[in-house]
């Protein structure tokens, strides 16, 4: 070990200075002797011969003044420097003083109940307690929560233990994640700004170790691989003198004996409309070591129970799926509830409610732009389109029994020439169906439009002017169109003989692989679906923007026939192909109507996609320039309210929150308009399975220290702590100046007051 690392310093320059300082006596001393030239005077041989007796003496006193002086200045240096020595070394004249810093796991999964009914956040602050309580009252302290964000709570080192217990009297547990690795990097910095040397620093982490935060998914050889938190814990590891006693690892009673909780709540429709039945879905898991006891699922709307239904007993690490349907009867948002009813309660009470915010429209308004409007359905470029968005639903009847229907889809068709006439935002979609070309005026519109989480739909045919479209639809990847489009051309596939009536086109189909994207996902199983038996005659090739375009749906020959696209808050999908059976006989097919309603729904739900959140994030909703100018509050569900900031984002204005801290419903109010948003905890906190010590120590490139909360009073002392010996230099060269001083007195007194 060398001298820097046995004797460390907190600044180590002003040591160095003061060890070259210290020669500038001796430097004096040979300069001062290099000014006389010694000449021979055969009077001064008598005299020289008379003090030789007297040199010895000389040389010795000006030999302790020169050391004197050398060791004052370095003393000096030293003190400011303030050097630290072993504390069990002959140098440790002052108490060894340690730099305790604490990390206490304040997450979701803390709230699980141990088996004697308190819960492991409890447990471990009452251990965070003992620890403070057990700490030499000369140790710094500071503290470190581990709930996402993680903060620290005493940052810079404090002695004061009033401060260190109100502070962590004031921590309570949250419905947040785990970010072990944002506190494990912030206890870094703590450490690195520490004046204590690393032999004197220790680290304290309280927390139930979740398995899912601590390890990392098996790689090909059937190793765990470390997560960006065990990576942390080494950085740290590295940063202490002796981590086998310094980084102690406190870890809470492990996961409940049982935990049930309802992990996802979904409606299998984004489009939602009133007087029309949808499903709802929720899932629920299992955790822990042993089944759930007996237990059942309670589905509400806006507070009102509508059904109430029982679950199997569920394993650990077993799932199960409940539908049910609802009908919405207003338009708006409306708030659905599934609730866990569990005979004895739940270890983990926070994640038994799960909610979800729908928004119910009167109709979803789309515009058709078409350059060849016909007079009867089925006619003119978007006739297919608008009867596969409008079809008729029975949903009740009357006294005499007759039936009444209602659409989803409410269409109005429009030429290019009235498009600049018509309130955009009075729509969620807009389709362009085989449209020539669009005025300067017409493109910014429409961009303004999907940037403020508007839709747009375009179809290819023999009209689209390809120079109008690439350069201000396209515009080099920053407009609206996500693809650059190229002259029709004929599509190759199979010919009639091939198991092709000549009745079918000839052309290309539609792949069924890779149907990964929301609008045909639901096609991914259905090989023998009518889109698959369709042929494309022809299509424009395209050429997709590297960054925003992603491949929805391709023909047979790989080229691209549906291509999906954003812009600010907005989506835009781009079918190759026409919307009507000049290129293709896909409007002729059953699930046409499926695949254009899954489009219409992919690009309507932009506008209320952010209205079901998870705890710690931030409530968003657009805002119009009207909206924004009325008040804006946020009403939590006990009542309490937030003052939102309008900020802006994407070329328009948004309401934004701050980070939302607990699960539950929040109203949004916008002058007299309220809508609702649904604040659920992360699933990921349910699963409270614990990673065992040797699992997490196969990572770490040292051993650490493990304790049980009961144990802390072992978890005092660091690896080799050290006491600082700038003091001690102080008092040193203090004493050394007076000595110097008597020194040269008496040595003067001595010589009858000669120099």
């Amino acid at each position: 070990m060398g001298l820097a690392q046995a004797f460390p310093f907190v600044h180590p320059a002003i040591a160095g200075a003061a060890l070259a300082a210290g020669a500038i006596p001796i430097l004096i001393h040979f300069i001062h002797r290099r000014r006389y030239r010694r000449v021979p005077w055969a009077a001064m041989s008598f005299l020289m011969a008379a003090s030789r007796q007297s040199a010895k003496r000389l040389r010795l006193e000006q030999f302790l003044l020169l050391t004197a002086r050398i060791g004052l200045i370095v003393l000096f240096g030293l003190a400011v420097a303030r050097p630290f020595v072993p504390a069990s070394g002959w140098l440790a004249w002052q108490p060894s003083n340690v730099h305790r810093v604490i990390l206490l796991d304040n997450s979701l999964s803390m709230s699980g109940k141990r088996g004697d009914g308190m819960t492991r956040f409890a447990a471990a602050k009452q251990c965070a307690g003992n620890l403070i309580s057990s700490f030499p009252p000369g140790d710094a302290i500071s503290l470190i929560t581990l709930a996402d964000p993680a903060e620290k709570r005493i940052g810079q080192p404090s002695y004061d233990r009033r401060l260190a217990r109100e502070q962590l009297a004031n921590i309570e547990a949250t419905q947040k994640v785990t970010d072990a690795a944002g506190g494990l990097a912030a206890a870094l910095e703590v450490l690195a700004e520490s004046h204590m040397p690393a032999a004197n620093r220790a680290v304290y982490l309280i927390s139930d170790f979740q398995r899912n935060v601590w390890i990392g998914e098996k790689a090909n050889g059937g190793v765990a691989q470390p997560t960006d938190t065990t990576q942390a814990l080494r950085r740290v590891a590295d940063a202490l003198a002796e981590p086998a006693g310094d980084l102690n690892l406190i870890r809470v009673e492990p996961a409940p004996a049982s935990n049930l909780a309802v992990t996802d709540l979904s409606c299998d429709s984004r489009l939602v409309a009133r007087d029309i039945p949808v499903r709802i879905l929720a899932h629920v898991a299992g955790f822990g070591t042993t089944a759930a006891p007996a237990a059942s699922l309670q589905f509400r709307l806006d507070g009102r129970v509508v059904r109430r239904e029982p679950l199997p007993r569920t394993a650990p690490g077993e799932a199960t799926a409940v539908t049910t349907g609802m009908l919405f009867t207003t338009p708006g948002t409306h708030v659905v509830e599934a609730r866990l009813m569990i005979d004895g309660g739940d270890a983990l009470a926070d994640d038994d409610v799960r909610l979800l915010s729908v928004e119910v429209r009167e109709f979803t308004n789309v515009l058709l732009v078409d350059s060849r409007p016909g007079s009867t359905p089925l006619e003119g470029n978007a006739g297919f389109l608008a009867t596969a968005l409008s079809p008729e639903v029975v949903v009740k009847s009357d006294s005499r029994g007759a039936g009444s229907a209602r659409g989803l889809v409410a269409t109005k068709t429009v030429t290019p020439a009235d498009l600049a006439t018509e309130p955009l935002p009075d729509y969620e979609v807009v389709a362009l169906c085989n449209v020539p070309r669009l005025s300067p005026d017409d493109w910014n519109r429409l961009s303004r439009f999907v940037e403020a989480g508007g839709g747009l739909l375009v179809f290819g045919g023999d009209q689209v002017n390809i120079e109008n479209y690439n350069r201000y639809g396209f515009a080099d990847g920053r407009g609206l169109i996500p693809a650059r489009l190229e002259a029709p051309k004929e599509a190759r596939g199979r010919q009639p003989g091939d198991g092709v009536s000549a009745s079918d086109f000839e052309g290309a189909g539609l792949s069924s692989a890779e149907l990964s994207h929301p609008v045909v996902a639901d096609f991914k199983d259905q090989p023998s679906s009518g889109i698959f038996l369709a042929r494309v005659q022809r299509y424009h090739p395209v050429t997709t923007d590297p960054v925003r375009a992603q491949v929805v749906l391709r023909l047979s020959n790989g080229d691209p026939a549906l291509v999906a696209g954003a812009l600010g808050r907005g989506r835009v999908l781009l079918f190759t192909t026409s919307a009507n059976m000049d290129w293709t006989n896909l409007p002729a097919k059953g699930d046409y109507v499926s695949l254009m309603l899954s489009a219409v729904s992919h690009l309507a739900a932009a506008r209320d996609a952010d209205r079901n959140l998870l705890v710690g994030q931030v409530v968003r909703e657009p805002l119009t320039a009207v909206e924004s100018a009325q008040e804006l509050r946020i009403v939590t569900g006990d009542g309490n309210t937030l003052e939102p900031e309008i900020v802006p984002s994407d070329g328009g204005l948004t309401l934004q929150s701050g980070s939302i801290d607990k699960a539950g419903l929040l109203t949004v109010a916008i002058g007299a308009k309220t809508r609702k948003f649904a604040v659920n905890t992360d699933p990921s906190e349910s699963d409270a399975a614990t990673a065992a010590p040797h699992e997490i120590s196969a990572h770490l490139a040292t051993p650490v220290r493990w304790l049980e909360p009961e144990q802390v009073d072992l978890a005092r002392g660091g690896g080799a702590p050290v006491s600082e010996f700038g003091g001690v230099a102080l008092y040193l060269a203090t004493l050394l100046l007076l000595g110097e001083l008597w020194l040269g007195m008496w040595f003067s007194s001595a010589r009858g007051g000669s120099n």
